[in-house]
């Protein structure tokens, strides 16, 4: 049922110690645990050889999806920073970018451009939201064809620090 886990959270002064698969219900509402639900599914559903974990906030909610059993990857897990160094690793690869929140998404164009020098065969996006106000579909188009997968969600500004 999950191990237990001491959680500190910034807005509460108290020490808690709860179930990982509890954290989430504790953090979001009934309707955003769905979306997460749905978005680690997705990632399950998905197949690569790489997955591109972009920022260190996105891995940290990866890992804990990871913790609570709700995802696991058939391939290699690496961050974005990889790629500032050995983008080759991608060549001739099916690889899938992962991130939590894209605000405008010129941070994910930049990957794309790094995973597509390095030769890799295949990309695909799985995000669980965007910015409704912010976000760039089409900086993120290969011949008019989107790399993020749907479904994803539109969040407005504050949503989308909420769960950030």
């Amino acid at each position: 049922m999950g191990r237990k886990r001491t959680i500190l959270f910034f807005n509460k002064p108290e020490k808690i110690i709860m179930r990982t698969n509890e954290i989430l219900e504790y953090v979001f509402d009934k309707s955003m645990n769905q979306q997460i639900n749905n978005f680690a599914n997705y990632i399950n559903q998905s197949v690569a050889d790489i997955y591109i974990i972009m920022s260190r906030k996105a891995a940290c909610f990866i890992r804990l999806l990871q913790d609570m059993d709700l995802i696991s990857f058939g391939g290699e897990v690496i961050t974005d920073k990889r790629l500032e160094y050995d983008n080759e690793i991608v060549n001739d690869k099916e690889v899938v970018i992962i991130d939590d929140i894209v605000v405008s998404g010129t941070s994910l164009y930049s990957v794309i451009e790094k995973v597509n020098s390095g030769g890799a065969a295949n990309v695909n996006i799985i995000v669980l939201g965007v910015n409704v106000d912010w976000f760039r579909s089409d900086m993120l188009e290969r011949d008019g064809i989107p790399y993020i997968s749907k479904p994803y969600n539109y969040y407005t500004d504050s949503e989308c620090m909420q769960i950030c």
